[in-house]
C-alpha cells in the first residue's frame, strides 16, 4: 500500500520534473509529437513558470478518466468544480512533491502509438540520490494527458478504485465534486503530509 501511495503522489503532482537531454525515440511523426508534448508540458508548469496556474486543461481529461462513471453521474455545475477542484489538488501535490523529492528530473525514452488514437510516452523519474522509478505517460490524439502509469500502476484507476469505494452500492443522486475529490487528498495526505513547522523553543 505504502508503494501504491507513494505513485499517487508522485503521479497525481503530475509535472514536478525537469526534462532530461536525450531525444527520445519516436515511431511516427504522432509519437514524437506526444513526446514533445510532455516535455514542454514539464516547462510549462515548473514552479519557477507558475506550478499548474495556466495548464489546467491540460489535466482535464486525466481528472475525468480517474472520476470513472462518478464524472457522469455530477451536473453540469458540480463538473465545473470539479475541474478546478482537481487543478487544485494537483497543484498541491506538485507542491508537496518538489518539498519531498527536489531536484526530480525526467528523461524521456521513447513514444508509441497505441489504441484508440493514443500515444504511450515511456520515461524515467530520477532523484538526486540516483533512485529512479519508470513512469508511462498516456497522450490522447488531441495532446492532452490522458493517463499515467507509475512503476505500472494506473494511477487513473488507483484514483477511481479509491473514490469508488466510498460508495459500493452507486453514487447518490447529489452526488458533489468535493466527494469525489475528498479519498483523493486523504490519500495525498498520506502519502506526502504536509510538513509542520518546528515548534517555537
Amino acid at each position: 500500500m505504502q508503494l501504491i501511495l507513494s505513485a499517487l503522489s508522485l503521479a497525481i503532482g503530475l509535472l514536478a520534473f525537469t526534462a532530461g537531454p536525450t531525444a527520445p525515440r519516436a515511431e511516427t511523426p504522432r509519437a514524437a509529437v506526444a513526446a514533445s508534448y510532455i516535455r514542454t508540458l514539464f516547462d510549462a508548469t515548473l514552479p519557477a513558470q507558475g506550478g499548474l496556474r495556466g495548464n489546467c486543461g491540460e489535466i482535464a481529461a486525466f481528472g475525468r478518466f480517474a472520476a470513472g462513471h462518478l464524472w457522469r453521474a455530477l451536473s453540469n455545475n458540480e463538473r465545473q468544480n470539479f475541474a478546478g477542484e482537481f487543478c487544485l489538488l494537483a497543484g498541491d501535490a506538485v507542491s508537496r512533491l518538489h518539498g519531498a523529492f527536489p531536484g526530480l528530473i525526467l528523461t524521456v525514452r521513447e513514444a508509441h502509438d497505441v489504441a484508440q488514437d493514443m500515444v504511450t510516452v515511456h520515461s524515467m523519474v530520477t532523484t538526486q540520490g540516483g533512485q529512479s522509478w519508470p513512469v508511462d505517460w498516456l497522450v490522447s490524439g488531441q495532446s492532452r494527458l490522458a493517463d499515467l502509469r507509475v512503476v505500472g500502476i494506473s494511477i487513473g484507476i488507483f484514483l477511481r478504485s479509491t473514490a469508488a469505494l466510498e460508495w459500493p452500492q452507486g453514487p447518490p443522486d447529489s452526488l458533489t465534486s468535493a466527494a469525489i475529490l475528498a479519498p483523493w487528498r486523504q490519500a495525498l495526505d498520506r502519502a506526502l503530509p504536509v510538513p509542520h513547522a518546528a515548534p517555537p523553543r
